[in-house]
């Protein structure tokens, strides 16, 4: 071979040698920017391997989890997910690895000091050149928009005055009640109240400290029902309690009881300083065949309510 040729094939070599080290860094170089795209990404974003375990995290995924890349990287998220719902998280991560349908689900994850953060997680399967299975994510904090719902759900269903349930609330959740009373044949009651001489607190006292009353009333209410006891402001100064599985007698007692509690509060006028007591009429019906809808037993317990006001007062009824 002349030194012309061997000359030739050693500058094509060269070439060759050249053209694969300008790809090789042009592959660097765009992996480099795939990793700064993910990395500056809003959302976290992360890679597992089939083991569940992290082989790639975002700055944000690092940032939601209190954690950083070397104290992640070759780990699965087992501390940061509360041990009742670990079997949930994991078993998504083996459904989509197994059928390449992508899931998107929400979970609950626990930071370092016991907070938890409610997020949206998209989990769906990326197979490689040589046929591993990975699991790529991306999360959504929501956190915020679940607290939100919660507290417009609040106020949607709540009184704004005494934090009890307001009058829709409470016609929705013994509704419920009564259905489920009717289908497994259990007692139940209702107990209505309205103060007594309320009109003259306000005009007495004024309507800061009217309120004040009412607010004061729903508290011992509150505390002195039981838990599965649905409480609720149905009018100004008129509430209604409905007490599953509870029957006449038992009602009567636990509105007897309400009675006297609420003759001993005492609320003071902010104002002039002066002391207001007051009294509660009670109406009590129970569910039966004749009287076995929300509207029967509110129309009943509320002509036992107005027969203890016609006969004076500060007592407690029933419709027979």
């Amino acid at each position: 071979m002349s030194a012309q040729a061997l000359q030739k094939i050693i500058e094509e070599m060269q070439a060759q040698q050249l053209k694969l080290e300008m790809e090789n860094a042009a592959l660097r170089n765009n992996q480099k920017f795939l990793h700064e795209v993910i990395d500056k990404a809003g959302d976290p974003i992360f890679v597992k391997d089939k083991q569940s375990k992290i082989i790639l995290a975002n700055e944000s995924f690092c940032k939601i989890f209190e954690v950083s890349k070397s104290d992640v990287i070759g780990k699965t998220l087992a501390e940061k997910v509360p041990k009742t719902e670990q079997e949930h998280f994991f078993k998504i991560d083996r459904q989509v690895l197994a059928d390449g349908i992508k899931n998107t689900c929400e979970e609950t994850l626990t930071l370092n000091g016991g907070e938890t953060k409610t997020i949206i997680t998209t989990k769906t399967r990326y197979i490689d050149e040589h046929g591993e299975y990975f699991l790529i994510g991306v999360i959504r904090d929501i956190t915020e928009r679940k607290a939100l719902e919660v507290e417009l759900n609040k106020r949607a269903n709540t009184d704004h005055l005494t934090g009890i349930n307001n009058r829709g609330q409470f016609m929705a959740l013994a509704s419920q009640e009564i259905s489920r009373a009717i289908r497994y044949k259990n007692e139940l009651s209702l107990v209505m109240m309205d103060i007594d001489f309320f009109k003259k607190i306000n005009d007495q006292h004024g309507h800061i400290a009217g309120d004040a009353v009412l607010a004061k009333l729903s508290e011992v209410c509150s505390k002195n029902l039981r838990k599965n006891d649905i409480l609720g402001r149905i009018g100004g100064e008129e509430f209604a309690a409905l007490l599953p599985q509870t029957n006449i007698s038992n009602a009567l007692n636990v509105a007897e009881n309400l009675r006297q509690l609420i003759e001993d509060i005492v609320v003071v006028d902010e104002v002039s300083g002066a002391i207001i007591n007051f009294a509660v009429s009670i109406g009590v019906s129970c569910l039966a065949p004749e009287q076995d809808t929300l509207e029967l037993l509110l129309s009943n317990a509320d002509k036992a309510l107005y027969k203890a006001k016609n006969n004076g007062r500060n007592q407690v009824q029933v419709c027979h």
